[in-house]
């Protein structure tokens, strides 16, 4: 959902950082960074949305994911 959502929000400049917790036991952070030497009009960005969910039982512990796209301006 997280990553639908960055990849269509506005194009913005520049590094964007966030985190949230969707849920108990759940954590999303997300990263938009400028990639390569690219300008205006024609900007690319790399977008990575980690999540993490801790299970709770030490036996089971916490697992990660990590999304990766890149987005043209």
């Amino acid at each position: 959902q997280r990553m639908e959502q960055l990849r269509n929000q506005p194009f913005v400049p520049g590094p964007t950082n966030g985190t949230d917790t969707p849920e108990p036991g759940i954590t999303r952070s997300w990263s938009i960074t400028p990639t390569g030497p690219t300008v205006p009009p024609n900007r690319l960005a790399t977008i990575q949305v980690i999540v993490r969910v801790n299970r709770g039982a030490a036996a089971l512990g916490a697992q990660n994911i990590t999304l990766t796209t890149m987005r043209a301006e």
